[in-house]
C-alpha cells in the first residue's frame, strides 16, 4: 500500500499516542507497511494543513477506555476513512472502539483490538502484527464497517485519575538529577521536578524515560491482585 499525497490529499497517515512504546510498536508497523510517517499524539497536539483520506490511529486502552490526549485530538483530525486500533494490555479492553468511533469526524472502515504487553506489569509482548494486514487491504477498497458495543465495568469511566492516582503511586528516588526531562516529556504537562500533577494519567512515560531510573511505581495490593488476575490474548480486526 502507497500512502503518497496527490494534489495537497495525503492518502493515509498514521497517528498514535505511546507512552512507553509498547503502542508505538503497532503504530510503526502500520506506517511501514503504509510508507508514511507517524504523527504523535499530545494534550496540545493540532492537526496540519493537509487534508487526509484515510487516517489510521493507534492509541492505547487506559482504564478500560480513552487516554484523555486520544480523546481530546479524534475530533479535530479530518479524514474521509479511518482505522481504529486499540491496544491493550491483555486484560478487559472495554468499549473503547465504539468509544473512539463516536469521536471521529469520518467513516469507520476498520478496527481493532491488539494484546501488548501490560505498562504496569513492564511486560515486553511478541504479537503477531501481520494478523493487521486485513486492514490494510480496506483501503484500497473502503467500506463502513460495523464495530461491536463490548462489555465495559460500569465503574471504569467514575473519577479515573483519582482512582489511578490511588492504584499507582510514583515516586522520587535520591538519584534523581533534576535534568528536568519528564517535566518537559510528560504527555499531560503535570509533572514537576519528579511529582506528578493532580492531571497524571498514570500513562508511566516519566517512569519509562528517566535516564537516572530515579521515578518508582508502587502498585496497590487490588490493583495488583487484579493485574496477576486472568489474562487474555484475544486479538480482534473488524
Amino acid at each position: 500500500v502507497d500512502a503518497e499525497g496527490i494534489g495537497g490529499i495525503v492518502l493515509t497517515a498514521v497517528y498514535c499516542f505511546s507512552a512507553t512504546g509498547r503502542t508505538r510498536r503497532v503504530a510503526q508497523y502500520m506506517a511501514r507497511m503504509l510508507s508514511c510517517q507517524i504523527s504523535e499524539l499530545s494534550m496540545d497536539w493540532r492537526p496540519d494543513s493537509y487534508k487526509v483520506d484515510t487516517a489510521v490511529v493507534v492509541f492505547p486502552v487506559y482504564c478500560q477506555s480513552l487516554p484523555l490526549p486520544v480523546r481530546k485530538a479524534l475530533p479535530l483530525i479530518s479524514a474521509s476513512d479511518f482505522i481504529l486500533i486499540a491496544a491493550y494490555g491483555r486484560k478487559s479492553f472495554g468499549n473503547a472502539l465504539r468509544e473512539a468511533v463516536k469521536l471521529v469526524k469520518g467513516r469507520v472502515i476498520a478496527g481493532a483490538y491488539v494484546p501488548v504487553g501490560h505498562t504496569y506489569l513492564n511486560e515486553q509482548l511478541e504479537t503477531d502484527l501481520s494478523r493487521l494486514d486485513p486492514v490494510l487491504l480496506r483501503i484500497a477498497n473502503p467500506k463502513p464497517v460495523h464495530i461491536p458495543t463490548s462489555r465495559k465495568n460500569p465503574f471504569a469511566s467514575f473519577f479515573p485519575l483519582q482512582r489511578g492516582k490511588l492504584g499507582v503511586r510514583i515516586t522520587r528516588g535520591k538519584n534523581c538529577d533534576n535534568c528536568g526531562l519528564c517535566t518537559k516529556l510528560c504527555p499531560m504537562h503535570t509533572m514537576a521536578d519528579g511529582n506528578p500533577g493532580k492531571s497524571c494519567i498514570r500513562c508511566l512515560r516519566c517512569v519509562h524515560i528517566c535516564p537516572q531510573n530515579a521515578l518508582h511505581t508502587t502498585l496497590h495490593p487490588c490493583l495488583k491482585q487484579y493485574l496477576n488476575g486472568k489474562r487474555k490474548n484475544d486479538f480482534w480486526v473488524y
